[in-house]
């Protein structure tokens, strides 16, 4: 012998409350109707409504669009030339890659994990590469914004 299944009456004011709290944190954009229907009641979820807004990007992403910006950074030996005029104790620790955008995300990673300072260092090689107007600006914000949020190292000799 089965259990008798659950009272629809009882379990319905749960699913609502459940749906409506993975709406609320984003979690779910539940489309299928969900409906509780009986001979003198009839209930109906609203579907989602419209996705929810696109997050910003992270100062890190910034950072990274904005290098990605100067057209030197898609040139292995321009973005060398960049690297280069960094502190080679800071760069000798440096993962490099051939493709430009993992090359910049771990460039820029590790000076933010290691030396925050240098990331000033790194603004300076590139816009001594490239001294566009615009994307200075935008680099320079975005440089600003990631040494600002990076924790200072502590163990520095």
């Amino acid at each position: 012998v089965l259990p008798a299944p659950p009272d629809p009456e009882e379990l319905f004011p749960a699913v609502r409350a459940r749906i409506a709290a993975l709406r609320e944190e984003g979690r779910t954009l539940q489309h299928p109707e969900i409906r509780l229907q009986g001979p003198d009641r009839r209930e109906t979820l609203p579907p989602a409504g419209p996705p929810a807004p696109t997050r910003p990007l992270a100062a890190f992403q910034r950072g990274v669009e904005a290098l990605l910006a100067y057209p030197l950074m898609y040139d292995p030996d321009e973005r060398q030339t960049v690297v280069a005029a960094l502190n080679p104790r800071v760069t000798a620790v440096l993962r490099r890659h051939s493709s430009a955008r993992t090359d910049v995300v771990n460039i820029l990673g590790g000076l933010v994990r290691r030396n925050p300072e240098a990331l000033w260092d790194l603004f300076d090689a590139v816009v001594s590469v490239d001294d566009d107007p615009e994307l200075k600006e935008k680099l320079a914000a975005a440089i600003g914004e990631l040494a600002s949020t990076s924790p200072r190292r502590q163990d520095r000799r």
